[in-house]
Formats: structure tokens, C-alpha cells, sequence
């Protein structure tokens, strides 16, 4: 059913019917099938040549979570995880038991149920730790963001809190690294990158002590550091030998990586880290089946904000596309829209502010 309305906040959740174009009639701002959210109608509002749409329908949105929940859902997650980990790494060269692995299960499983019911996950994204020089801070993250992937590309419920379980598992080898190597400001000596380069196999030993069995969990947790064109550790294998499973956990582990603090770099925000990841997937490393949705949902919340590009100059996102999130439509000014998907010249740098 068509119907038209004036641009105003409530299209939000509209379906448009029809391209829409700039007010030079010739930069398409949004395709056909859109479905509006806010940050579509303020661009609207500034770049369309006219007042009216007209939409297919109108989705009916459910009331989002609140930040505040997500945010007491978090810290309550990561409290929690901070005592398991300690507990665990009080018993790494013992015998440890399986309940480590029950009391990890009620933790996660309130978090991960957010994700799973939730559209609107980039506020949760924001409020995650960037200071994750702890291990228990950067699995939750990594957990956090490897469902949040499962949800983009339409993994089940099982899938989704599978991946989550692994994200908060897949650096558990870590436990067993003195905090003077992992913490360490210079260069590792041979050593030390050696006992990093091995977390992944001491982290599937210490697993099995306390009775992991399954496979995706295994796996995710071995092979989170391979790539896909063999560049990766520990074993140095290909796309073939590594599960999408743990691919996923890869580019978590990533994203997280780029944009937490570190004591030898700072936070780097999202436009950054989709920069990176468009990059490796281009070298063959990420698997673009994971890295186009996930980067493409990062770059949907950048519309309309003021972004830096690599010349120096700032511009407004105004359209993010399917096939290349990372070279988006922006406007620089009076009248100067760049697709960045045809400007050998100009690419996208970072955001204004974050």
C-alpha cells in the first residue's frame, strides 16, 4: 500500500517506495526499500529537493530496550565475569573442575538474550569498556560483539549465544601469561611473543581440564588468530581448515582490539575499525560474507555525522552501501556530494567526534 507523508519523525519505520535524490536531483540519498530510521530524516531534512515521500508501508517498532538496561546489564556481566576469571586463573596449573563452565553459563546468558531480542545494538557497542587491558573485559566485548555479527547475518538463538559463549572463552589461555608480558609497554623478546603466539593451544588445554567439548567452541578458541590466506597463528592454515564459526570470532576479536585502549596505543573509534577491516578483507584475510554486514551495520550509525576524510576534509555521511560500507556518499558543501566508491583520490579517514 503507498502512501505519502511529510518528513518528520514519524516515518520512522517506513518503507520507501521509490529512490530518493538530493536537491540537484542527480545524487540518489536513499534507494528504494529503506526502511527510515532518525538518522535518515535528519539527512533528509537538509538534502532533499522536496517535502514529501512515498512510502510501501509502515513497520511497527517495538520500544527498544533502554540505555540504562543495557548498560546495568553490562557492568552486572562483567562483575561477574572478573570473579570467574580470577577464580580461574587461581587454578590454572591445578586441576580445575566443570563448574567454572556452569557459573560462566548464568552470566552470560541475561546479556546474550538482550542481543538476541534486541534491532538496535550500537548503543551497546558505545558502552563497552575501551580500557580492556584485563582479560575478562576484552572476552566480554568480544562476546558482545561476535552475537551481535550472529544477529546481522541471521544466525538461530543457539547460534547466536553459541558464538557469545566462545567470545568470553576464546581468550582463556591468556590466564596462563604473566600480566608483566601481556601488559608490556616495549617490544616482546622472542620469549615473550612465543608464550602469546601459544595462547590459543594452551587455552584449548586449559578448556578441555574443565570439560568443553564442543567442537565451534574448541575450534573458536584455537583458531581465533588464523587467517584466511595462512598469514595467521598458530598453525598458519587457510579458509579451507578454519570454521565460519571462528572466522566470526576473528573479526570480533579485531574490531575490539582497534577500538579498546591499549598501553601502547589509544581508543580508535568504529570508522576506524571499518577502515581496517575493509582493508584485511581486501588482503584476503576476513571473509567478506562477515565483514560487509558487520562494517555496514557500523557505518548506518555514522548517517549524518560529520566524518573526516583522508585529504583533510570533513563532510556529512549522507548514504552507506550494501556492497562497500566503507566508501560512502558524502557531502562536503555547497552542493558537493563525493560517492567515495568512485573517488580514486579521497577515502574515509575517521569520524568528527565519537
Amino acid at each position: 500500500m503507498l502512501t505519502e507523508g511529510s518528513l518528520s519523525l514519524e516515518l520512522v519505520g517506513s518503507v520507501l517506495a521509490e529512490d530518493v535524490f538530493a536537491k540537484n536531483k542527480s545524487i540518489p540519498l536513499l534507494r528504494k526499500g529503506t526502511i527510515l530510521n532518525e538518522r535518515h530524516i535528519f539527512v533528509l531534512q537538509s538534502h532533499l529537493h522536496h517535502n514529501n515521500l512515498r512510502m510501501e508501508t509502515c513497520l511497527f517498532n517495538q520500544p527498544s530496550i533502554s540505555v540504562e538496561k543495557l548498560e546495568q546489564n553490562y557492568k552486572e556481566s562483567l562483575g561477574q565475569l572478573k570473579t570467574i576469571f580470577e577464580d580461574l586463573e587461581a587454578t590454572i596449573n591445578g586441576s580445575a573442575s566443570n563448574q567454572p563452565l556452569q557459573k560462566l553459563e548464568h552470566m552470560y546468558t541475561p546479556m546474550l538474550n538482550t542481543i538476541v531480542a534486541e534491532d538496535e545494538h550500537f548503543e551497546l557497542l558505545k558502552l563497552l569498556r575501551k580500557d580492556d587491558e584485563f582479560t575478562y573485559v576484552h572476552s566480554l566485548n568480544v562476546a558482545v560483539v561476535s552475537s551481535i555479527i550472529g544477529k546481522l547475518l541471521k544466525m538461530d538463538k543457539a547460534e547466536i549465544l553459541l558464538l557469545g559463549e566462545t567470545g568470553i572463552l576464546h581468550d582463556i589461555g591468556k590466564l596462563a601469561i604473566p600480566l608483566s608480558v601481556l601488559k608490556k609497554n616495549g617490544k616482546l623478546d622472542p620469549e615473550e611473543w612465543e608464550l602469546i603466539r601459544n595462547h590459543t593451544v594452551e587455552g584449548v588445554q586449559i578448556l578441555k581440564k574443565m570439560g568443553e567439548t564442543r567442537s565451534k567452541v574448541i575450534m573458536g578458541t584455537l583458531m581465533h588468530h588464523e587467517r584466511l590466506d595462512g598469514s595467521g597463528y598458530p598453525y598458519g592454515v587457510r579458509e579451507d581448515v578454519i570454521p565460519f564459526h571462528a572466522q566470526i570470532i576473528s573479526v570480533a576479536d579485531t574490531y575490539d582490539a582497534i577500538t579498546a585502549v591499549r598501553p601502547y596505543k589509544g581508543e580508535q573509534s568504529p570508522i576506524v575499525a571499518v577502515m581496517i577491516l575493509m582493508e584485511e578483507t581486501a588482503k584476503g584475510k576476513f571473509d567478506s560474507a562477515i565483514t560487509v554486514p558487520f562494517t555496514k551495520y557500523l557505518m548506518d550509525q555514522f548517517v549524518g555525522k560529520r566524518v573526516v576524510l583522508n585529504t583533510g576534509e570533513q563532510g556529512t555521511v549522507i548514504t552507506v552501501y550494501e556492497d562497500r560500507p566503507h566508501c560512502p556518499l558524502v557531502y562536503l558543501g555547497d552542493n558537493h556530494y563525493v560517492d567515495l566508491r568512485y573517488d580514486g583520490t579521497r577515502s574515509l579517514k575517521d569520524v568528527v567526534s565519537y
